[in-house]
């Protein structure tokens, strides 16, 4: 349990695995790593927060409440991450076996989401997509209240089997998947560019 009241960031480095019951800074980034972090609350205000499970996962410790408040978030893990957010940006990664599964308090910018062997869930309030890579699983991606759009126009967005995506305002994004389920609940367009052929259900 980890308290910067002035400026100043927070950087704890565990060789275990570390409960973080919780981590705040009024003017600081914060820094988590160990072998597997379980996670109740980590609030850096606007600044960004880092965290590192070296042999294990990036658990939810507080199920259905926030997790991680900031700016960006960067996660990496081997055996998974599964966090409530509300950050502006994300890049996560799992180098094992293990999902990702990130639910955003608000507009979520995935500059990147990588799993060497595992499903990937990303939802907020919209969705701005640079990369999703779920090697030969699945992805769901939801934008409760606005658009799903391409962040890096032209080049390829989604890779994995199944892509489940909902959205309200419209999905625009660059595929290489096997198959799509596609709804968009409000007024928007699809716009789905795919580097090879697909089933759409």
């Amino acid at each position: 349990d980890a308290d910067v009241t002035g400026t100043g960031a927070i950087n704890i480095a565990d060789t275990n695995a570390l409960e973080v019951i919780n981590a705040d800074t009024n003017d600081g980034t914060i820094d988590l790593s160990g072998a597997s972090l379980l996670v109740s609350v980590v609030d850096a205000g606007s600044e960004n927060v880092t965290l590192d499970a070296s042999t294990g996962a990036i658990a939810d410790n507080t199920p259905g409440t926030n997790n991680i408040t900031g700016g960006a978030l960067v996660a990496d893990a081997v055996t998974g991450i599964d966090l409530d957010t509300t950050v502006t940006s994300v890049d996560a990664d799992v180098t094992g076996t293990g999902a990702i599964n990130i639910a955003d308090t608000n507009a979520l910018t995935v500059i990147n989401a990588d799993t060497n062997d595992g499903t990937i869930d990303l939802s907020g309030t919209g969705l701005l997509v640079s990369v999703v890579d779920a090697g030969n699983e699945n992805v769901t991606l939801i934008a409760s209240s606005d658009g799903i759009t391409d962040g890096n126009a032209g080049t390829n967005n989604i890779t994995g089997n199944l892509l489940t995506a909902d959205a309200l305002s419209g999905i625009d994004l660059d595929t290489t998947m096997t198959s799509l389920d596609l709804t968009v609940s409000g007024t928007g367009d699809i716009d789905i560019s795919e580097t090879d052929g697909i089933s759409i259900t």
